[in-house]
């Protein structure tokens, strides 16, 4: 239901990572302003057979790869490591965060309004878009010149 098994986290409580917005402009992102940023917290990665992927999860949030301190703690496996996202789940609805991990996350009003919001959703007191990221990707226009 929630999307993925545990499979280690090489990206350890004693780091700061990098993270970007994978829908920056979805309710549940309004707290970090269309902005990724950097935050010291533990993040995991999820078994690549468990893991549903952005065909069934809205993914929000998720590593930076393009930050070398980031995309250096793997040399195999994924290279887009989803940190939170949302789905439903019949007639229910699903928040997922990795954040959290460290007392300073619970200090961060922007991480804290982001699960607040998250929270809201999960319980039915927020309307927020749960169509999956795929889906919403094959919908989007091609940024590619037209063929002649």
């Amino acid at each position: 239901m929630v999307g993925g098994i545990f499979n280690g986290h090489p990206w350890g409580a004693g780091g700061t990572w990098a993270f970007k917005l994978d829908d920056p402009d979805h309710v549940l992102n309004k707290a970090f302003d269309g902005n990724g940023f950097w935050h010291q917290d533990e993040i995991y990665q999820y078994h690549p057979e468990s893991y549903v992927g952005p065909e069934s999860l809205r993914v929000l949030v998720s590593l930076d790869m393009s930050k070398q301190e980031v995309s250096d703690r793997i040399d195999d496996g994924p290279r887009e490591v989803p940190v939170s996202w949302v789905r439903r789940a019949g007639e229910g609805r699903v928040f997922y965060t990795n954040f959290g991990h460290r007392e300073e996350t619970f200090a961060n009003p922007v991480i804290l309004r982001h699960m607040l919001d998250g929270i809201q959703y999960a319980i039915g007191d927020l309307e927020a878009d749960a169509a999956p990221t795929a889906q919403i990707e094959a919908t989007k226009p091609s940024l590619a010149p037209a063929k002649p």
